[in-house]
């Protein structure tokens, strides 16, 4: 790799790797502690989760990017696969979200990118393992811009299910929010910024997949513009500044997508679009593509790319205002605590902690009884806590409360998620099969 590639592969994986620190610093994240949030765990899921394994791979990883010995990175992409991806519904995490994903891209990207110019070393000795190696790069710089047209294109056609465009209930919820308390600038602005977002993801992604190297740049610094232009207003920790990172990054990448065979660039596009149609047809209309091949690559792209519908900064993730920790709990007795300290103690979080907590409430709408009560079990015991304390804001509330230019919030309804504690049946294990891949589908933050 020539020097620019080697500095901003450096740069995008010092700077996406933080939630894997995080997990390796907090215990509840790791698959063998006592107060874990996982769900179920094996060999896997411990060694992944371990901080020396985490720590240890990082610096082997380090070293190839510098040595472009793909064999030092290995440890680090099966590391960040089964966090990221593979465990996303085997923990209440979920895979840290967003923050998550992009990191399990970023190194996904870089491996790939040396590996691609390992085995093109040896022309055409191991041809099948070039075209493989080819397709998963083109596959993973392409990714980049799906993920922008679909959270995009999702916002747009969710309108017909009558849920708002939700940024500017976002900018207002103190958990996602450093602006919160800037009510009146928020709602003079509300329109425009909900608007915005939307149509630049969806022109930004069909530029990344257009397969011209000029439009595909300025579609990553489109992307990259976007996300450092809220990171000082929005608290996703180093979310938007990994965008930005792995932006650049592709854009250094791309004379080695250019020099990749054509038709193998070609086809990872064209499977991909119809992945994208596929997931659209299942979220909408609970039915996908009829050909069993089109659902066996779906399902592939699902397991090994964690492909599914992005759904960022959506009404029903941005709707929850709760808190995260027990010192306001710990204080009040259960049925009193005001909206206005369970509002202000929400913004007292990290942006891991909310996307466990805010995936965990939104699952509710399409988990069964038995799986959402183990899942709050699981949150609860780990967080030591009884119960959940949320504000939730109906559809309009930005709209009722615009006149009195309150925070809605503050005129949503409180509620207190306790465990129930009726029995459920567990369902079969085909039932158990169908509802995690309606799971998989349905929802992702």
């Amino acid at each position: 790799m020539n020097v620019p590639v080697i500095l901003f592969s450096f740069s995008s994986l010092i700077i996406s790797c933080h939630p894997l620190l995080y997990i390796a610093s907090n215990q509840r994240y790791q698959a063998n502690q006592s107060n874990s949030l996982y769900i179920e765990s094996d060999f896997l899921s411990i060694f992944s989760t371990n901080r020396y394994s985490i720590f240890s791979s990082l610096i082997l990883y380090l070293m190839m990017i510098f040595s472009g010995n793909v064999l030092l990175g290995i440890p680090l992409l099966v590391i960040s696969w089964t966090c990221f991806i593979r465990d996303r519904f085997r923990c209440i995490s979920r895979g840290l979200g967003a923050p998550g994903y992009f990191c399990f891209l970023s190194v996904s990207t870089i491996f790939f990118a040396n590996t691609n110019i390992f085995i093109n070393s040896f022309h055409q000795s191991i041809w099948p393992l070039n075209l493989l190696s080819e397709y998963i790069f083109a596959a993973l710089i392409l990714e980049f811009g799906f993920i922008f047209l679909s959270a995009g294109l999702f916002k747009v056609t969710d309108l017909r299910n009558n849920n708002p465009m939700s940024f500017a209930i976002g900018l207002l919820n103190p958990m996602w929010s450093k602006l919160a308390s800037k009510v009146s600038l928020i709602y003079k602005l509300k329109s425009f910024v909900n608007w915005l977002g939307p149509l630049l993801q969806i022109a930004a992604g069909i530029l990344i997949i257009s397969l011209s190297s000029n439009l595909q740049i300025l579609g990553f610094i489109l992307v990259a513009l976007m996300f450092l232009s809220i990171t000082p207003i929005t608290k996703l920790s180093w979310l938007c500044p990994s965008i930005a990172s792995l932006a650049f990054l592709n854009i250094s990448l791309l004379p080695i997508l250019s020099e990749s065979n054509s038709w193998v660039v070609l086809s990872a596009l064209v499977v991909r679009s119809l992945i994208l149609c596929d997931l659209f047809l299942e979220y909408f209309t609970i039915n996908s593509v009829g050909l069993k091949p089109a659902k066996y690559i779906t399902t592939i792209y699902r397991k090994i790319l964690g492909v599914i519908i992005w759904k960022v900064f959506t009404f029903d993730i941005v709707k929850y205002a709760a808190f995260t920790n027990n010192s306001l709990r710990a204080s009040n007795a259960r049925n009193d605590i005001s909206k206005s300290a369970i509002l202000v103690a929400s913004g007292n979080t990290n942006v891991y902690d909310s996307i466990t907590l805010v995936s965990l409430l939104s699952s509710k709408d399409y988990l069964n009884g038995y799986h959402y009560n183990s899942r709050l079990k699981v949150y609860l015991d780990s967080n030591s806590s009884e119960c959940i304390y949320s504000l939730i804001i109906k559809k309009d509330a930005m709209l009722l409360e615009q006149k009195q230019l309150v925070n809605p919030f503050l005129c949503g309804e409180t509620s207190i998620t306790l465990l129930d504690t009726e029995p459920f049946l567990k369902p079969e294990a085909d039932e158990i099969r169908n509802l995690f891949n309606n799971y998989s589908k349905k929802s992702y933050h």
